[in-house]
């Protein structure tokens, strides 16, 4: 059952990656990113390693988006701390169920 849940809530993170992709026009990343979780229904290890990669490549490109909006934001002398702070949630979410989707298999 938790499993399920963490399973979903990879998805959910991916799906909004994909919405993040797409506002910005990287529409070959978004639609990779609806079709990662495809990797899900196959058994093999190699993979649900490369599912978990893509959920840390997913982190990392929202943690390099916090830092290039944080600098547009300062530049136009706009206000940072609340938008720095919810893609950080989302970026610690991404990290966080890849490191338990590994800790999961890996038990």
């Amino acid at each position: 059952m938790v499993n399920i849940f963490f399973k979903v809530l990879s998805v959910f993170c991916l799906v909004v990656t994909a919405a993040h992709f797409y506002r910005h026009g990287y529409y070959i990343f978004s639609v990779i990113s609806i079709m990662f979780p495809i990797l899900l229904f196959f058994k093999n290890k190699y993979g649900e390693i490369i599912y978990r990669f893509g959920l840390f490549l997913a982190g990392a490109e929202w943690i390099r988006t916090i830092f290039i909006l944080i600098s547009r934001r300062v530049e136009l002398d706009r206000p940072w701390g609340r938008m720095t702070a919810i893609l950080f949630t989302v970026a610690i979410l991404h990290f966080t169920v890849a490191g338990i989707l590994s800790k999961k298999k890996n038990s």
